[in-house]
């Protein structure tokens, strides 16, 4: 390493993670910064993980620290974690790992004063590096780590199979890191990929979602790796693998289910949140079931809600927030809703939906024309376009959408003897749809005239009409 680089690199290092290093120096053992932070560091990006490893005994961490607050949790697998400067840290003896019965932590360690060995057990080449600052002995790569990182490709340390039996979540955690850094997966570690997919099905769905969703959120949503490895986003998700190949006979669609979900995908904005890109991922999820032919044109009727349905079913299995669930069901049910560029109409959708969903669904629109037969896509998007601006104009001129703006409100209608329960919403919910609908001005004065006028009126003719029948 050139001076230039050390000394680049060990600007990097918050001062907490340095005073960690030297601690344990100074005590007589050896230190490094270990894993995805070197990884980052390497590639010019700014690491938010600081891990830490040594010789030194977990006992013997908690001695040198014993004037730092100190966290036990992880002891048995070597990890003290150290609070300096108010943040923690995790120093973690250098460690052999025993057999992975569960696929997810080794049934034990054994402690080692062998860096190598300790770097032997980690996940991929471009994460089995580690470096000291201290005492000039720089960079340890004993995995061509660097070399993985410069081609641009990912690959295991040691035996791709042994690898992923040890822990089936590092297969998605190679499809997240091929997505986040726009890499290639070796080829034995891609075969193995394929062939041991199976082992997801032991893990934790928690520990599933939070790697697909780091796939999501990176460029292009992942298209480049969804497309490959298809198959193990099949394993974790077994609904998609129904639109896999699954021909749509339709002229507005030139691919199938599922290429045509992987082009929307790459059509989502950079800054688009997680909801936007989760239905994307799943608003056609239930085409399969809803396709009928007719003749040589296929149809998905009804197809919206069936997505919508699969995709709260879906998102429930991984252990999704309420919140995730309940959005992104919302936009996957009335993604495909009729979209009419007028002004009631676009009101009607900010009161289901509310002004931020509107927006969502407006990008999933445009992102589901975009993955279509190119022929039908402008006047589609212009109209998407429209009711973008519409939208703004109402939110800009604060027009009335939901009861809060309404001019009147349940006081008023208790004021004329309307008798306080149900009626009172059902009254003002129809005063709402008046003023949606551009029937009344949002006024006092002309909502309680087509209250006494007209509401009322024609709801004692409905009760009189239902008392005869």
């Amino acid at each position: 390493m050139d001076t230039d680089m050390v000394r680049d690199w060990n600007n990097k290092i918050p001062l907490p993670v340095k005073r960690i290093l030297r601690r344990l120096d100074k005590a007589g053992f050896e230190a490094y910064i270990v894993g995805g932070c070197v990884r980052d560091m390497i590639l010019g990006r700014t690491p938010h993980d600081w891990d830490i490893t040594t010789d030194a005994t977990p006992d013997q961490i908690l001695a040198v620290f014993k004037g730092n607050q100190c966290f036990e949790v992880g002891k048995e697998h070597g990890t003290i974690t150290v609070m300096m400067n108010g943040e923690p840290f995790e120093v973690t003896t250098y460690r052999i790992d025993g057999t992975y019965s569960d696929n997810r932590r080794p049934d034990s360690v054994e402690f080692t004063n062998n860096l190598i060995q300790d770097l032997q057990r980690r996940d991929f080449t471009m994460n089995a590096m580690a470096y000291r600052p201290e005492d000039g002995v720089g960079l340890v790569d004993p995995y061509n780590g660097t070399e993985s990182l410069s081609s641009g490709v990912i690959s295991c340390v040691g035996k791709p199979n042994n690898r992923f039996a040890e822990d089936g979540l590092r297969i998605l955690r190679a499809l997240r890191f091929a997505a986040q850094l726009g890499f290639a997966i070796e080829k034995d570690t891609a075969d193995s990929v394929h062939k041991k997919k199976y082992l997801l099905d032991k893990i934790s769905k928690e520990r599933i979602n939070a790697e697909l969703t780091k796939i999501l959120m990176s460029g292009h949503c992942g298209v480049p790796v969804l497309r490959e490895y298809s198959d193990v986003i099949a394993q974790v998700i077994p609904e998609i693998g129904a639109t896999i190949g699954f021909e749509q006979h339709n002229p507005y669609h030139e691919y199938d289910v599922w290429e045509h979900t992987l082009h929307s995908l790459d059509a989502v904005p950079h800054d688009a949140d997680l909801y936007v890109r989760l239905a994307v991922l799943l608003h056609d999820v239930g085409k399969p079931i809803a396709f009928t032919m007719d003749g040589e044109r296929g149809h998905f009727y009804g197809h919206p809600v069936i997505s919508g349905e699969l995709t709260h079913k879906i998102l429930t299995n991984l252990k999704c927030s309420n919140e995730v669930i309940t959005n992104v069901t919302q936009l996957v049910t009335f993604h495909d809703v009729v979209f009419t560029p007028t002004k009631a109409s676009v009101k009607r959708l900010l009161n289901k939906l509310g002004a931020e969903q509107l927006r969502r669904l407006f990008i999933i629109r445009e992102c589901d024309i975009k993955g279509q037969t190119s022929f039908a896509q402008k006047d589609r998007l212009d109209k998407v376009k429209e009711m973008r601006e519409i939208l703004d104009w109402i939110i800009e001129q604060e027009e009335c959408f939901q009861l809060k703006d309404l001019a009147i409100n349940g006081k008023d209608l208790l004021a004329i003897g309307i008798p306080e329960g149900k009626e009172i919403g059902r009254i003002l919910n129809m005063c709402l749809a008046y003023v949606i609908d551009g029937t009344v001005d949002n006024t006092k004065e002309n909502l309680m005239e087509i209250v006494q006028t007209t509401i009322i009126p024609l709801s004692k003719q409905t009760t009189i009409n239902t008392k005869e029948g």
